[in-house]
């Protein structure tokens, strides 16, 4: 038998909600009345694991469905009708009970932003902040369309950022393989080798071969030193205290500086545009759009801007006290506060901002990749030269 979660007023008018079992919404509505509940809502209730489950909803299908449901409510299509359609096209069921729960609430007079609000696994704020701004104006397709477009260019962006890192570390792995091997196999038979020669090795040789020796002898406790590290390295990442610290060194570290500012400027201004083009309070959006740069310090600081802003500060001088935005980003949202087109000027900050981090990501891959392999060849240079040496001031003494 299904179980439903519901919400609806007892005789005295008090919001009662719960979850109960009913074979339909007939059957639920029965089963309340007998306590004496009038049903208002309800939707089919998930489980934990199930709403854990819905995680492995890829960022792509999540953008595609969305891309589909504004072509279908662009086309006429009733907002129900479209959802049915979206969700008859999925393979997993627990992604299917999502959608045909938000298809119950909006048919029974939910509005579709309350409804999607109850899957936050899914469907964040920005989210369903649009959807709601787009009910409000009656734009729904519009809605849809800003959404599939802001979560377009983000993987886009994304997807870049991956590709630029992937040979790079591709060539870190193999390295760190090559080294280990000879370390591990190859230092060991030239060891014994040379211990038939009874004779004293060069130090830079004695050196090799004890590391090789220590290695070799505490290989598992070395493995299980690194894993226990890696995961006080990811517990450590999820205390806020030290997101904030590290986050801030790369906000000011000048390494890192430029490339990470110009990252968090395109986070945040493309949020704030499909925000503001949508129709979203802009102190809301300033809201949504600070938790969505990435950077736990920049959002901080972005926080005393919706302060100011409601004083009646403007946003460009607020963002400007954040010591964080390059100039450029000051220069386009003080010309959008000026002509009423901020959303669409913040856009172009954005569309800017991600085509330098793109230029500035490859320029920065082309250089680590010559580094790391001239880093390979001179550490196998010295291992090798380590292991010959001894033939060499053999061959010098025939």
């Amino acid at each position: 038998m299904p179980r439903f979660y519901y919400s609806g007023k007892n005789v005295d008018g008090q919001v009662i909600e719960g979850h109960l079992n009913a074979d339909d919404q007939t059957d639920l509505e029965t089963r309340l009345l007998d306590l004496g509940v009038f049903l208002q809502t309800h939707r089919p209730a998930l489980s934990t694991l199930r709403q854990h489950l819905l995680c492995r909803f890829k960022s792509s299908e999540l953008t595609r469905v969305t891309r589909q449901l504004q072509i279908l409510i662009a086309s006429k299509i009733a907002a129900v009708e479209a959802l049915q359609l979206v969700s008859d096209q999925l393979k997993d069921k627990t992604q299917r009970s999502v959608f045909e729960s938000i298809i119950l609430q909006v048919e029974s007079g939910r509005s579709m932003a309350d409804s999607f609000k109850d899957y936050p696994i899914l469907f964040d704020d920005l989210y369903t902040s649009m959807i709601e701004a787009g009910e409000s104006s009656g734009r729904l397709d519009f809605a849809f369309d800003s959404i599939a477009t802001y979560r377009e260019k983000r993987e886009t962006t994304a997807r870049k950022v991956r590709s630029a890192l992937a040979y790079p570390l591709l060539v870190i792995c193999v390295a760190a393989l090559v080294v280990a091997a000879l370390i591990l196999y190859v230092v060991p038979v030239f060891s014994s080798m040379y211990e038939n020669f009874n004779a004293e090795l060069p130090m830079l040789t004695q050196q090799v071969v004890g590391m090789s020796g220590f290695l070799r002898e505490n290989l598992w406790y070395l493995m299980g030193g690194v894993l226990l590290m890696c995961g006080l390295l990811v517990a450590t990442s999820l205390n806020q205290k030290f997101q904030y610290s590290a986050h801030m060194l790369l906000v000011k570290l000048p390494l890192v500086k430029n490339l990470t500012t110009k990252l968090v400027s395109a986070r945040f201004c493309r949020t704030m545009g499909a925000l503001l083009t949508s129709g979203v309070d802009i102190l809301y959006a300033l809201q949504v759009a600070s938790r969505t740069t990435g950077n736990a310090y920049v959002a901080n600081a972005i926080e005393p801007a919706g302060r100011q802003v409601s004083a009646g500060q403007s946003l460009t001088d607020a963002l400007e006290e954040t010591k964080v935005f390059p100039r450029a980003v000051l220069r386009l949202t003080s010309s959008g506060e000026k002509t009423g087109q901020l959303g669409e000027m913040l856009s172009r900050a954005a569309d800017y901002y991600e085509s330098e981090s793109d230029a500035e990501i490859q320029t920065l891959t082309s250089l680590i990749e010559p580094l790391i392999t001239i880093l390979l060849g001179v550490v196998v240079a010295f291992i090798l030269v380590a292991m010959y040496l001894p033939l060499f001031e053999l061959v010098g003494t025939i």
